[in-house]
C-alpha cells in the first residue's frame, strides 16, 4: 500500500506538470471545516458499518497551483452488530499536498498518523484522494484512506464535503 501512495504522488507531480501552462487559477492560503461520511472496506468493513467524522484543513501555498496541507479530524467508527467491542474512534493528523489541475479539479496526497481513542495506540496513515470545487467556497473530495499498524491494515473510501475559509 506504501507503494500506491508513492505512485499516486507521482501522478499528482506529473498531471501538476503537465497542467501547470494552462492553470489560471491561484492557490491561496486557506481553511477548511469538512463533514466526512467513511465506508470501511476489506477486512474493516467487516467488523464496522461506517464512519462520520469532522476535519479541519489548513492549505499553504507554495506555487500558483500547489499547496502544502496539514489535517486534522475525527471520525467515529460504529461496529456491526455482531461483535460486541463497541465504537472506534479515530483521530487522523496528516500533512500533505493538494495540486490544482483546473480551477475546480485538485489532487490530493496526505502523509501521517492516525490515533485511536480506545487507548490501542496509533497507525501510520495514507490518504490520496481527487476533488472538486463547487463553489469558491465548498468542496468535495473523494478519498482512500489506509492504515497500517503491526503488520493489520485496514482502509476505507471517503468523501468531505468542506466549506473554506480565506479564499
Amino acid at each position: 500500500m506504501k507503494k500506491l501512495f508513492l505512485i499516486c504522488i507521482v501522478i499528482l507531480f506529473t498531471l501538476n506538470s503537465v497542467c501547470a501552462q494552462n492553470n489560471k487559477s491561484s492557490t491561496n492560503n486557506s481553511f477548511s471545516l469538512g463533514a466526512e461520511l467513511s465506508l470501511p472496506v476489506g477486512l474493516f468493513g467487516d467488523v464496522y458499518s461506517f464512519g462520520i467524522g469532522a476535519s479541519g484543513q489548513g492549505n499553504f501555498a507554495v506555487a500558483n497551483n500547489t499547496a502544502l496541507t496539514l489535517y486534522a479530524g475525527y471520525i467515529n467508527y460504529f461496529l456491526k452488530t455482531t461483535y460486541g467491542k463497541g465504537n472506534q474512534g479515530y483521530v487522523p493528523v496528516l500533512g500533505g499536498v493538494e495540486l490544482n489541475f483546473s480551477p475546480a479539479v485538485f489532487g490530493s496526497a496526505q502523509l501521517g498518523v492516525t490515533f485511536f481513542t480506545n487507548g490501542e495506540g496509533s497507525a501510520f496513515t495514507y490518504s490520496p484522494g481527487i476533488g472538486y470545487r463547487l463553489s469558491r467556497n465548498f468542496t468535495a473530495l473523494l478519498k482512500y484512506v489506509g492504515q497500517s499498524k503491526s503488520a493489520i491494515n485496514s482502509s476505507s473510501v471517503g468523501i468531505r464535503a468542506a466549506y473554506t475559509f480565506g479564499k
